[in-house]
C-alpha cells in the first residue's frame, strides 16, 4: 500500500508571518512621524548677526543640597549677572520674582537653562523649567551640571 501525498501549502504561518510584519511596517511609520525634527539653516549674514547679537542666556544652576544659582551668560561664557539662593520655604516664589525680573531687565534674551547636578531633586528641576516657561523664555533646555 502506498502513502498519499499531500501538496497542499499551509497559508496559516505564512499570513500569521504577514500580519506580525505589517503591524511591525505601521508602528516604525509612526515612530519616524514622531522623531522627525524641523530644522531651519541661517540664511545669509544678517541671521548670523542677529544670532550672535541675541546670544545671551539665562542660567539655573541646582546643585544636589538644592541651592540655586541663577546666571546671565554671554556666548563667549563671561558671566554678566549672577544671584544665588539657599534652600528655604518660599525659594520657588522668590526664584518667580527673580527670574521674571531678569527677563524684564534683559528682554532680548530667549534662551534659559536648567542645569542640574546627578543628585539635584527631580522636583526641583521640573519647578525651575515651571517658573521659566511661565516667565515666557522661548528656548528652554536642561543641562548637565558638571
Amino acid at each position: 500500500m502506498q502513502k498519499e501525498t499531500n501538496f497542499e501549502v499551509n497559508l496559516f504561518p505564512v499570513i500569521s508571518l504577514l500580519a506580525v510584519l505589517i503591524s511591525f511596517l505601521l508602528l516604525t511609520a509612526v515612530w519616524e512621524h514622531i522623531g522627525s525634527l524641523s530644522v531651519k539653516q541661517a540664511v545669509g549674514q544678517s541671521q548670523m548677526d542677529q544670532n550672535q547679537e541675541d546670544s545671551s542666556s539665562l542660567w539655573i544652576e541646582i546643585d544636589a543640597q538644592g541651592t540655586f544659582t541663577v546666571q546671565i551668560k554671554e556666548r563667549n561664557e563671561r558671566v554678566v549677572q549672577s544671584m544665588k539662593f539657599r534652600q528655604s520655604q518660599d525659594i520657588y516664589q522668590r526664584l518667580t520674582k527673580v527670574v521674571a525680573s531678569l527677563h524684564s531687565r534683559y528682554p532680548q534674551i530667549h534662551m534659559a537653562f536648567v542645569a542640574a547636578s546627578a543628585k539635584t531633586p527631580y522636583q526641583s528641576v521640573i519647578r525651575a523649567l515651571e517658573i521659566l516657561k511661565l516667565s515666557k523664555f522661548k528656548d528652554i533646555g536642561v543641562s548637565p551640571l558638571g
